[in-house]
């Protein structure tokens, strides 16, 4: 194949730090492969080989496209994401995002063909179950021989969970804000339900309060969308009530007081208002309770459209702000002398689970909730007016600080943190929190600090994590007495069967031909059964192991792994190696076991390389292949006991898990070339 002529290499610009972890080395593979020239007429085979394949993993969806935005290529993850390939490709993107948002997405690709660049952009995408999801993308566009923008590029990840939950984080700010400014609910209801219908995007809401007498389910109020039809359905709402006995989706909504969602309101029995509902285009619905802690005051109504379906997070969220209209309407019956935002946006969160702190620039606490105190161990009052930053342990303060002052650059962002903090008592405690900027709010003025104590979720992580250690170490010294109990007890057996043999075969011989073959043939068998006994016993537990170290049992691995496989194995290994800790000799073992087999199993390599070398405080062993790259998403271990290793499957996660507990690292590095395993584990005792 033809190589395409050199052209000035595209410059790869400083990504976006959030963007390091994610595209990182893609960009500069796909930047080095751009910099061999314009992709135009018979080099584009070739530009596609070089620049699509290597980028195609599993965490990022990689696309190119037109300038008109037809798809020419799209990876796996794409796919996964969006349908089909061939439903994809000669399709325009555009069709593949809402229409509010093709507008924007034109105006960037128009930039780009103005500007070539490489820029990232947030929009929003219709998946193919109706629903809506957020990507976040890195594009750029590549210049033909003649300079002219002959394909855009893209690399992308989905970023729904992290728009839902900064969507939730606002929205329920946004109802907190506004019911700190408003005396009573009946002045809040109109803009809660404007912010409701914004960040959620429906066409119309409604609150609906029961009575506290006669139970009668009343519209508190209603908000539409800019749409004369829905405005007038809206205005018709207002006017209703629902008696008890009246059978409705709202009422149904709060006698089973659980959230009801409802796709085709045209075919709902206990929809009466859907005529004119469907007339002002509402055809779907989400009734959620309305609660003040264990008592139940309302239902929130929400209608649209199907393709709105609420994910969870969507109901978590509206969980929370029910929950946040219920209080509010119960404090503002209980204590209408409240008047101030600040103080009732303080008794909002005064019974919140988790603890709530505001602080200033510095770190000074200017305001403990109770919770706080609580988790703390702290009276509210004395923790007023001191440094945050004195409870955080010494180890974690340089951490603590760059996390309030990262805060303070990005306000109205939920950035998190963990860390340990000082108790009452003396004792330290793991917390987990988010930190919000809202300096700007006059009823806040500071940081606000949501958190809570993980401690127990962790040591319960690390207890999990002993046990998994246990098992491991179980199953090593289950192999080793396997091993011993073949080796000593079913080979000598199959000895003495064989010495039998012989012993009958040498009296009878020359008497009966058909006697004299058949103990022949039995033992053949035994041999080949007492060899087969042998080498599974080695492979569970080689006894060069214990007896030499590691390298003289990889040596023995390699060997009879060359033989069995037929695969050529190099093994390079550093002088004077010397003995290991014992577990850092099992553990690395079982990596180069269980390598070698996903090699002969999968990889199709005919070659690979063994690399052993010991540095003053580590152990690296790495096992490389030159064979083909498995699909994208597939394990590259086996799941089930393997002939030639004897391994029972532990796979990726096994070799992972023995050398995390090492306190050692696995990285296993996939390329076009073959794969790469690197095993490290730390050295910290002597040789044994």
């Amino acid at each position: 194949m033809r190589r395409a002529s050199p052209r000035p290499s595209i410059p790869t610009p400083r990504l976006m730090p959030h963007m390091d972890n994610i595209v990182g080395t893609q960009i500069d593979a796909q930047m080095a492969s751009l910099s061999l020239g314009p992709i135009a007429g018979n080099e584009r085979s070739a530009a596609e080989d070089s620049l699509g394949r290597p980028a195609d993993v599993p965490a990022d969806l990689i696309c190119r496209y037109l300038p008109d935005t037809t798809l020419t290529y799209v990876n796996d993850a794409y796919c996964d994401r969006f349908g089909p390939r061939e439903s994809l490709l000669g399709r325009r993107f555009l069709e593949l995002i809402p229409e509010p948002v093709r507008e924007p997405a034109m105006r960037h690709v128009a930039s780009l063909l103005a500007h070539p660049r490489i820029e990232t952009w947030e929009h929003e995408v219709l998946l193919p179950d109706g629903s809506t999801g957020w990507q976040e993308w890195l594009d750029f566009a590549v210049l033909g021989a003649d300079g002219d923008v002959v394909e855009l590029h893209g690399i992308g990840r989905d970023i729904t969970e992290r728009k839902r939950h900064e969507r939730s984080l606002a929205a329920q700010y946004e109802v907190t804000r506004i019911l700190a400014g408003s005396g009573d609910l009946a002045e809040a209801t109109d803009d809660v339900l404007a912010a409701i219908l914004s960040w959620l995007g429906f066409r119309f809401g409604a609150l609906w309060l029961a009575g506290e007498r006669d139970q009668v389910l009343r519209c508190a109020g209603a908000r539409a969308c800019d749409d004369p039809k829905v405005a007038e359905f809206a205005a018709k709402t207002r006017l209703l009530t629902i008696r008890p006995g009246h059978e409705s989706l709202t009422r149904l909504a709060w006698s089973s007081n659980h959230p009801l969602w409802r796709e085709n309101l045209g075919g709902e029995p206990m929809f009466g208002r859907k005529r004119r509902a469907l007339g002002a285009g509402l055809t779907a619905g989400l009734w959620t309770p309305v609660r003040s802690r264990d008592k139940l005051i309302g239902v929130l109504e929400l209608l649209g459209r199907a393709s709105q379906r609420p994910d969870s997070g969507s109901l978590r969220m509206l969980e929370a702000i029910g929950l946040q209209l219920g209080q509010f309407a119960e404090r503002s019956r209980i204590q209408q002398e409240l008047g101030k935002s600040e103080a009732r946006f303080r008794a909002l969160i005064k019974h919140a689970t988790d603890g709530v702190m505001i602080v200033a620039a510095d770190g000074t606490i200017e305001y403990c909730s109770d919770s706080a105190g609580a988790i703390l161990g702290y009276a509210p009052e004395a923790l007023t007016g001191t440094s945050g930053f004195a409870l955080v342990h010494p180890d974690d303060l340089a951490v603590a600080q760059r996390y309030l002052a990262d805060a303070l650059r990005r306000p109205r962002t939920s950035l998190p943190f963990q860390g340990r903090v000082l108790r009452g008592d003396g004792s330290w405690r793991l917390i987990e929190s988010w930190a919000t900027d809202l300096r700007t709010e006059a009823s806040i003025g500071g940081v606000v600090i949501n958190f809570h104590d993980i401690t127990a979720e962790r040591r319960s992580e690390m207890e999990l994590r002993r046990l998994s250690g246990r098992l491991l170490q179980l199953q090593d010294e289950e192999r080793r007495r396997i091993a011993g109990d073949l080796h000593d007890g079913t080979a000598q057996d199959l000895l003495a069967i064989g010495f039998n043999l012989d012993q009958v075969r040498r009296r009878v011989s020359g008497t009966d031909a058909v006697a004299d073959r058949q103990l022949a043939e039995s033992e053949a068998y035994v041999q080949k059964a007492l060899r087969e006994i042998r080498t599974l016993s080695y492979l569970l537990h080689p006894p060069l192991l214990d007896e030499a170290g590691l390298a003289a049992a990889l040596r023995w691995l390699v060997d009879g792994f060359a033989a069995r496989s037929g695969i050529a194995v190099d093994l390079v290994e550093q002088e004077n190696i010397g003995r290991l800790p014992r577990d850092v000799e099992i553990a690395l073992f079982r990596v180069a076991q269980e390598s070698l087999t996903n090699v002969h199993r999968h990889s199709g390599s005919k070659t690979a390389t063994i690399r052993l070398t010991r540095g003053r405080h580590t152990i690296t062993l790495q096992i490389k292949d030159r064979g083909r790259t498995p699909g994208t998403g597939e394990r590259t271990a086996p799941a089930e006991a393997d002939a030639d290793s004897g391994i029972l499957g532990v796979g990726i996660a096994g070799m992972n898990e023995r050398l995390r507990q090492l306190g050692g690292t696995l990285d296993v590095t996939t390329t076009e070339r073959g794969t790469t395993v690197s095993a490290r584990a730390p050295l910290t005792g002597g040789d044994e």
